[in-house]
């Protein structure tokens, strides 16, 4: 029990990690869209009065690394010790319990103070070409054209977009048109006109698109993450009434044992 307590702690940990080392990335920006909300999660520098160092994320990272540290003492001292003899494991496994614990407390605290500037994070996106693979799927699911066409199509319209400081939405469809019959003429097809309308290439380009597009299981959708909230909902009321149960069955076994000692104490 106490490695496999240790084991859980050490991969949620480096979840929890990760994540926060996302959210630190938004900080290297001069126009972030994802911040922490200033005051009791965020300090200002004593030297630099523009910056505001984001203390809730740099604790919560040290927790992790805590948590990991802890996890890792557990699995050597349990590996340390005769598998039948648990009294010098017991404790580092629970140390990496109460860490991991700690560092959920400090995760929750932290995304009660994120603030989301979501046109700011459609503008970031809008930006780039990170929605031409999108592309290349409209091609192949609405109008049959195979994928490696679609790909190599989308690149060779990434390529032209970048060479001359344009986006997405900034492309000049008759160049668009241009690119695609090229395209398809690298794989042998002559004279191959874009299956798209103006409207239908620019819509298949944007955020929304993509994201509404997903329809796969854990997609971003908005449906998807609606029916994934609510099942994690359930899943978390589940475990509370089983850990409930536990508790008072536990202690009614105390209790009985308890009151058995007792009558042998007394006799």
């Amino acid at each position: 029990m106490g490695a496999e307590a240790a084991g859980l702690v050490n991969t949620m940990a480096l979840t929890v990690g990760a994540f926060v080392q996302d959210v630190h990335t938004q900080y290297h920006q001069t126009r972030p869209w994802l911040m922490l909300q200033e005051g009791k999660l965020t300090g200002t520098s004593s030297i630099m009065p523009q910056k505001r160092n984001p203390y809730a994320l740099n604790t919560l990272r040290l927790q992790a690394s805590q948590a990991i540290g802890d996890a890792m003492t557990a699995l050597v001292v349990a590996h340390n010790v005769t598998p039948g003899m648990p009294d010098y494991k017991r404790a580092q496994a629970q140390e990496a319990v109460d860490s991991a614990t700690e560092m959920y407390r400090r995760l929750s605290a932290m995304l009660d103070g994120l603030v989301l500037n979501s046109g700011r994070a459609l503008e970031e996106v809008n930006a780039e070409y990170s929605t031409t693979t999108e592309l290349a799927d409209v091609l192949q699911r609405d109008a049959d054209v195979p994928f490696r066409i679609g790909h190599h199509f989308a690149s060779d319209l990434v390529t032209y977009g970048r060479q001359n400081g344009l986006k997405p939405a900034e492309l000049p469809f008759a160049e668009v048109q241009r690119i695609y019959t090229e395209a398809a003429r690298s794989f042998g097809i002559e004279n191959a006109r874009l299956p798209l309308t103006e409207a239908a290439f620019r819509k298949a380009l944007t955020a929304e698109n993509m994201v509404a597009s997903s329809k796969g299981l854990g997609g971003p959708q908005p449906a998807e993450v609606a029916r994934m909230l609510k099942e994690a909902q359930s899943s978390l009321e589940a475990d509370r009434k089983w850990s409930q149960d536990a508790r008072g069955r536990l202690q009614a076994v105390q209790q009985r044992l308890d009151a058995a000692f007792g009558k042998l104490a007394g006799s």
